[in-house]
């Protein structure tokens, strides 16, 4: 890796820290029991069928920072939209 520069390593290193971070979502799940009756998102991931382990975290990571991204921006339109209207504000 020396031939990499500075940001790529470190974007190397952040990308293994979030695999890591998926990997251990997925080893919880799957030593906290039975999920037959579970119809949680992740649940859902654990039984569709995948070729390894690895797409399926890729798709919890997904989940979890296009979910953080989608309701931070839904809150701002949301708090710009009250700001706008001072009759809504006042219900809030």
């Amino acid at each position: 890796m020396a031939f990499f520069s500075e940001s790529v390593r470190e974007s190397m290193k952040a990308r293994k820290h979030i695999d890591d971070i998926g990997m251990k979502i997925l080893d919880r799940f799957n030593k906290s029991g039975t999920h037959s009756e579970d119809h949680s998102i992740l649940a859902h991931l654990m039984r569709a069928p995948y070729h390894s382990n690895r797409e399926r975290c890729a798709d919890i990571m997904i989940f979890l920072l296009a979910g953080h991204d989608t309701t931070a921006f839904s809150l701002s339109w949301i708090l710009i939209e009250v700001a706008k209207n001072p009759r809504v504000a006042s219900l809030v």
